[in-house]
């Protein structure tokens, strides 16, 4: 009898070991990425279903749901990154939490801290984000640490994971599905980006540091501007002076 129950025992937890992990299951048990703690998620499912509910249900049709977002919840949201490729190193900027209804991922939310805690920045339809994550994994070494990279509002919009390890850092883009040293992103992103930075400091330069300081220019944009609204007051008085005067004057008009 013991054995029997032994066996029974082994067979159940092999079979949990063995089971298949598909798109939509939660792939928190794998500590290879930094997670929300679960009262940031609890703080913004609870906004989600006060504050959003409404609007997502008036577009269903966006999220290919029949479902009523009163009853949304999410996965666990992992921690998103944002590159900064003039210091060779990432940024937290947030979390992105799976949107599920009826059981099924439906779309993204995403979340940022302000002066008042975490709070929803984005809802969106994409539901893809279980897949790529899991997609992260299969990539990885065993033991090696991921971060999610995810920068929409970028000048170079970037989605894919920073795979590290002993054998050095790897990027592995989504949208290519293929994996390359980190140090060739960061070397592409700082040569798109270089003639950005380079007008933006000119312009600074300009401003800051030329003939005119930007204290100086502000004190001429506002002299130009009450000048502006000292003229049309007087244009205004005089047209309505003369407006009086044709009605006095006129007096059936």
């Amino acid at each position: 009898m013991k054995k029997r129950t032994v066996c029974r025992i082994a067979i159940c937890l092999l079979a949990v070991l063995l089971m298949p992990v598909g798109p939509g299951a939660s792939v928190q048990a794998d500590s290879s990425f930094e997670y929300a703690d679960a009262s940031v998620k609890k703080q913004i499912e609870t906004e989600l279903r006060r504050d959003y509910a409404d609007s997502l249900n008036a577009d269903k049709s966006s999220y290919k749901t029949d479902g009523s977002f009163e009853e949304a919840e999410l996965d666990d949201g992992v921690a998103v990154y944002g590159l900064d490729a003039a210091n060779d190193s990432l940024t937290r900027i947030g979390y992105e939490f799976p949107l599920r209804l009826n059981k099924a991922v439906v779309g993204t939310v995403s979340a940022e801290k302000n002066a008042d805690g975490w709070s929803i920045s984005r809802v969106g339809s994409s539901s893809d984000l279980p897949a790529k994550l899991q997609s992260a994994v299969g990539q990885a070494p065993p033991g090696a640490r991921l971060q999610y990279v995810h920068d929409p509002s970028a000048i170079i919009p970037i989605r894919g994971f920073l795979i590290r390890s002993d054998n050095g850092d790897l990027f592995f883009d989504v949208n290519t599905n293929r994996s390359y040293p980190a140090a060739e992103l960061y070397a592409s992103v700082r040569r798109i980006a270089e003639p950005y930075d380079r007008t933006y400091s000119d312009a600074h330069a300009a401003v800051g540091t030329g003939s005119v300081s930007s204290t100086g220019l502000l004190l001429a944009s506002g002299a130009i501007i009450a000048g502006a609204a000292i003229v049309a007051l007087f244009f205004f008085k005089k047209k309505r002076t003369r407006s009086t005067a044709n009605r006095i004057n006129n007096p059936e008009e």
